[in-house]
């Protein structure tokens, strides 16, 4: 049974506007998802990107990330 837990959820890019589904991650087991936990100790686990900036590389700010 997986321990580590995502949930969907619908943001709007701060930059061009639009909605986009975004997996936020709630429950992040190390030792399953030693990937995430990575990402956790970097800070970056909830660094997102909108897929219609993408060409912008435009990122999420942290405080429009959850």
């Amino acid at each position: 049974m997986s321990h580590s837990h995502a949930q969907s959820t619908q943001l709007t890019c701060p930059h061009c506007n639009r909605p986009f589904d975004a997996e936020i991650w709630l429950i992040v087991d190390a030792a399953e998802r030693p990937d995430l936990f990575d990402k956790v100790k970097q800070g970056k686990l909830y660094d997102l990107t909108c897929p219609t900036a993408v060409s912008s590389n435009r990122r999420m700010p942290r405080s429009c990330s959850t």
